[in-house]
């Protein structure tokens, strides 16, 4: 009988990260998608699976910004550092928008 700290763990498990509900992951593979799309140049079923995965912690709402930004104005696939530069980016104008939004 296994324990659960000798138990062989699923290369799908993750340690202390929630997975995306389906609705929201096929949200983050369709702009993927669409960025791919408009630069002309495809990513692999398993490079998308990665940035997905390494994305998992961003709201949705950033990555679809992100990936549009990108996709309107690069040339090639980005990395994931170019991405996280973008969400950044949205992150620092969503807390701007925070604090000059009236009260």
């Amino acid at each position: 009988m296994q324990t659960s700290s000798s138990r062989k763990r699923s290369p799908k498990e993750t340690q202390g990260q929630l997975l995306r509900p389906q609705n929201e992951l096929d949200r983050v593979l369709d702009a993927l998608v669409k960025m791919a799309t408009r630069i002309g140049k495809p990513f692999s079923e398993t490079r998308m699976q990665q940035l997905s995965d390494d994305l998992n912690n961003y709201p949705v709402e950033s990555i679809e910004w992100a990936t549009d930004a990108w996709g309107r104005n690069a040339k090639v696939l980005p990395a994931l550092a170019d991405l996280i530069g973008l969400l950044r980016t949205w992150h620092q104008a969503k807390a701007y928008e925070g604090k000059c939004s009236p009260e």
